[in-house]
């Protein structure tokens, strides 16, 4: 459950809103003029977020490599056939069909 308390109620009550949030797993939004400004959580919800970071890093980097890959096939596929567009991959299994390969 995620409470919402100003910065001067914080200020007041550190030493409490922390235990509250370290043992009994709360999630504080600290807000100032009413606007959230930050949050606290525990280090179990921090790791937790972290390893989520990680992993999303992991995967776009993944994307990112893919999509190199794709880049290069493409510009070798491009010199290979000195710019003549590739037949459709339909268009030549239907070929192969035919002549019973």
């Amino acid at each position: 459950m995620t409470n919402r308390v100003s910065v001067v109620e914080a200020k007041k009550a550190f030493s409490e809103l922390m235990a509250q949030v370290c043992y009994q797993g709360r999630r504080l939004v600290i807000e100032r003029h009413g606007k959230p400004m930050m949050a606290w959580v525990n280090m179990e919800d921090f790791r937790r977020l972290e390893a989520l970071e990680e992993e999303v890093q992991t995967r776009q980097g993944q994307r990112h490599s893919a999509l190199l890959l794709a880049a290069s096939m493409r510009e070798r596929f491009h010199a290979e056939r000195q710019g003549a567009i590739l037949p459709d991959a339909a268009g030549v299994l239907d070929h192969l069909r035919e002549e019973g390969i």
